[in-house]
């Protein structure tokens, strides 16, 4: 005997999947090779990157081999530049901006794509102080207090002594 369970998708898991989609948290997936220098010779190991951006964080996860390992690196592009190699072989280059300059190099598979990567590794607003709250006056939150004021009550109440 079968018995067969029908499963209605509930408008929450399509609403929010929906939203996640519109906020644009995941913004770009591909498999690229991170070149590395080892014992003098340049190693081109291949990777799966996915870039992450939202209002608050824009990071890259960079996974070395999916198949064999679930480490992953975990980069934040708010504090990096982004040069694109002189030379004609895709190259990008992310340089943290810390005191190591620590840098990071992958190679993407077409001259097409390039400029794209590029695109999603930028921060396009650099972080600056208070940008995502609104303005708001402070001066009519609290009254000034004059000093003035006090010292003159303070001279009053020793002169009543």
């Amino acid at each position: 005997m079968k018995m067969v369970i029908g499963m209605q998708k509930s408008k929450y898991s399509e609403e929010s999947s929906v939203r996640q989609t519109m906020k644009g948290l995941e913004v770009k997936t591909g498999s690229l090779q991170m070149v590395q220098c080892c014992s003098g010779h340049l190693v081109k190991l291949p990777v799966l990157v996915q870039v992450y951006k939202n209002c608050f964080e824009h990071y890259a996860v960079i996974y070395r081999d999916a198949k064999y390992t679930s480490s992953a690196v975990y980069l934040s592009l708010k504090n990096c530049k982004v040069y694109k190699s002189d030379n004609d072989n895709n190259e990008i280059m992310l340089v943290q901006n810390d005191i190591d300059g620590s840098s990071l190099t992958l190679q993407v598979s077409s001259k097409k794509d390039v400029n794209d990567w590029i695109s999603v590794f930028q921060s396009e607003n650099p972080p600056t102080a208070g940008s995502g709250s609104p303005s708001v006056r402070r001066a009519s939150l609290m009254p000034a207090l004059h000093e003035s004021l006090e010292e003159d009550s303070d001279s009053e109440e020793e002169d009543e002594r």
